[in-house]
């Protein structure tokens, strides 16, 4: 019963992680399937160059099985939409090195994928369900190899539920790649071999062995045919074989030989004449410098630190992954699993308290573990950021060790708790991996409704006659230095079908009142996912902007939050210019930081704004206020300077910081410093201030005039508060 539910929760995640992967999205998924097409359209095996790329059937180097078996589910399947309706998404730097991308996807994903399925859309995601049958006689194969090493059937039923629950394992199994097969080959592989040791050890071998022999040979083909990489447990079968005959004596010799030649003459009729193919095309069984071509592998020989964070990745990967590198925010998660079942290791080796365990079967399962680690070390020399799918073909020994950590606690509640944990832990995990990573990833950013989300500024403003801004929303409307403002902005295309206006870009930026920008950037509208050129008429999209502000920005400052739109390098015009102004944005330190003065005042100006003191820098006269009440309008200081004997030397009218962050922008209680020039040769000013509009002045409080007079200080003050 409880294998029977661990199944059918596996199915499920796999059929989730498939319908919510985009198609091509799976780790070289596009190239896995040209090559499963390429076979479906009846042309046979290619041959490939020994130099130089054919990017269509890059994965056409690996041994052919998978592609075979999908090629018989897609072959009945309306296919001509491949390739051409299937645009790579270039700002992708996995596509186009040195670009950049605000998306992880590889592929422009359109309604055309959109269920119901059809076309090559459909075929992609039946041949998918190839790796989830896979997956399934995996999760099975994991229990078996548990029961031959262990022969307890709860550890066994934990090992494979383990292994059904690991988040990169179930996501695999819902993909197109031939991972699926190796995993399963590899893991089913032991499984046989384990079965074939154990019947040469019956008194009454009769005809059993050879038929156990057999399937073992059967297996060792499957997986030589699964992936090209595989030729490396070639020698598992006879390694385990003859460890185990030198453990038991010579006297079964004939067993043990002819085990090891039946399961080699299988395997060679099985997956024999892809070798000799290969030997006869290339003059090479492996056809290495034809894979390393089409693979594109290679790498700087790595240093020791180098080795050592591949390995750290490689760990993360093995259990999350999903082509998003979750394991660099998650793998804190999963090396906190791997402790808890490594403290109960611990705690069953101090208690010498262990399960019976089949030892021809242990040495057997780290074989298997080894030859598939020194394969994927030895893999680490040739690529990048080696993937941790790569260790799944040895997954049942590591689930099986995790079962016996896990269930090593002796305390029995804590033991209950920490088993209930992990697998809860693991099954959470792939839930929020899917709702809250993929299905966000890949998103298209299109409103469900005509209504936009509150809080948004209604607009109608037309670029260039295809493109309309209907709104846009402010996560701020005041900054500090260093902070980053976030902008949603909603768009329409007024075309009457897809593809009649180009990929456009977004423009955000935010502009003094002098002209100068003082903070800049530009977004995919539509994100690279749904770019404009696939938008469908009548959608509305939305675009989001982060747009980072300086640490240095000169302060205070009131800016205009402009939008404009760019196609090829070219502003796209509207009726009113190249940009749309946004609202203001109010740019200050922050509220707790204050200006300084060595000269202070104290002076009201109609409850509204305080002169709290001043100082003067050479030339320079650095007015310290404070915003006491909202002010609606925006005031202008006058300064005016004369000598000790009352006569005017200058006149000086300008609002607050040159007009950069007028009054009202002011927020109640914010302490702004202001800076003008000082009028030379003047022994005292006269200052205050006015409306522009109408010349009226704010009057000083308790004084009733609205003019303060400041004596400038002799040279040497002290400078401070």
């Amino acid at each position: 019963m409880w294998q029977t539910g661990v199944i059918i929760i596996f199915v499920g995640l796999a059929s989730l992680y498939n319908f919510n992967t985009p198609i091509f999205e799976g780790p070289d998924e596009i190239w896995h399937f040209t090559f499963a097409n390429y076979l479906a359209q009846g042309k046979g095996l290619p041959v490939l160059a020994a130099s130089g790329t054919d990017i269509r059937l890059r994965n056409a180097g690996h041994t052919p099985l998978y592609h075979l078996l999908a090629a018989v589910i897609i072959a009945p399947i309306d296919r001509s939409d491949f390739p051409i309706g299937f645009r790579f998404n270039l700002a992708s730097p996995n596509i186009t090195p040195g670009s950049f991308s605000d998306r992880p996807n590889l592929f422009i994903h359109t309604s055309h994928e959109d269920f119901p399925y059809r076309q090559t859309t459909l075929a992609v995601h039946l041949a998918r369900l190839l790796s989830t049958v896979l997956g399934i006689f995996t999760v099975l194969g994991v229990a078996t190899v548990a029961r031959f090493v262990v022969k307890d059937d709860e550890l066994a039923l934990l090992a494979m539920s383990v292994t059904a629950l690991i988040p990169q394992f179930a996501y695999e199994s819902g993909i197109f790649n031939n991972d699926a097969l190796a995993i399963a080959g590899t893991t089913w592989l032991l499984a046989a071999i384990l079965w074939l040791i154990q019947t040469l050890e019956l008194p009454a071998r009769n005809r059993a062995w050879t038929g156990r022999a057999v399937s073992a040979g059967v297996l060792l083909g499957i997986t030589l045919l699964s992936k090209v990489g595989m030729v490396a447990l070639a020698p598992f079968p006879a390694l385990v074989l003859g460890l185990d005959w030198f453990w038991k004596g010579r006297k079964l010799a004939r067993f043990y030989v002819g085990s090891i030649g039946i399961v080699y003459g299988v395997a060679l009729v099985i997956a024999g004449w892809w070798y000799v193919r290969n030997w006869v095309l290339y003059g090479d069984p492996l056809a290495w410098q034809q894979w390393y071509a089409q693979a594109g592998a290679g790498r700087i020989p790595p240093t020791w630190s180098d080795f050592l964070h591949d390995m750290a990745g490689l760990f993360g990967m093995f259990w999350a992954d999903l082509t998003l590198r979750l394991d660099r925010q998650w793998g804190w998660l999963f090396a906190s699993l791997v402790g808890l079942a490594a403290t109960g290791l611990l705690q069953r080796a101090s208690r010498h308290e262990w399960p019976e365990i089949y030892m021809p079967g242990l040495l057997g399962a780290l074989c298997n573990f080894g030859l598939v680690l020194l394969v994927v070390v030895r893999y680490s020399f040739s690529v990048y950021d080696i993937p941790g799918r790569l260790m799944h073909p040895a997954i049942a020994v590591v689930t099986l060790v995790m079962a016996l950590g896990l269930t090593g606690w002796s305390h029995r509640r804590w033991r209950s708790l920490i088993i209930g944990g992990t697998l809860g832990t693991l099954f959470l995990f792939n839930l929020l991996a899917l709702w809250g990573a993929i299905r966000p990833a890949y998103a298209r950013p299109v409103l469900s409704s005509a209504k936009l989300p509150d809080g948004t500024t209604p607009v109608a403003v037309r670029f260039g006659g295809f493109l309309e801004i209907v709104g846009y929303r402010l996560s701020e409307t005041r900054l500090t230095p260093g902070q980053s403002l976030k902008v949603w902005t909603y768009w329409r295309s007024l075309a009457t079908q897809p593809h009649q206006i180009p990929d456009l870009h977004g423009t955000v930026a935010l502009v003094r009142p002098d002209g100068k920008v003082i903070g800049h950037t530009e977004i995919w509208l539509g994100t690279t996912v749904y770019p404009s050129s696939e938008w469908q008429p009548g959608e509305i999209i939305a675009a989001e902007a982060i747009l980072p502000l300086g640490s240095d920005v000169e302060t205070p400052v009131a800016a205009q939050l402009q939008l404009g739109v760019i196609a090829g390098g070219t502003r796209i015009l509207t009726e009113m210019g190249e940009t749309i102004v946004a609202g203001q944005i109010a740019v200050n330190r922050d509220s707790v930081e204050t200006c300084t003065y060595s000269q202070p005042v104290n002076a009201v100006f109609d409850g509204k704004i305080q002169l709290l003191g001043y100082r003067l820098e050479s030339s320079t006269l650095v007015f310290c206020w404070q915003a006491l009440a909202s002010l609606p309008v925006d005031y202008t200081i006058f300064i005016h300077g004369y000598h000790a004997d009352g006569s005017l030397v200058g006149v000086t009218d300008a609002p607050p910081y040159w007009g950069n962050y007028p009054t009202s922008n002011w927020e109640v209680g914010e302490q702004i410093e202001d800076r003008h020039t000082l009028p030379a040769n003047a022994d005292y000013l006269m200052v205050g201030w006015y409306r522009l509009d109408t010349g009226e002045r704010l009057a000083l409080d308790e004084i009733g005039h609205s003019e303060l007079k400041l004596v400038l200080p002799t040279a040497g003050s002290k400078t401070g508060k």
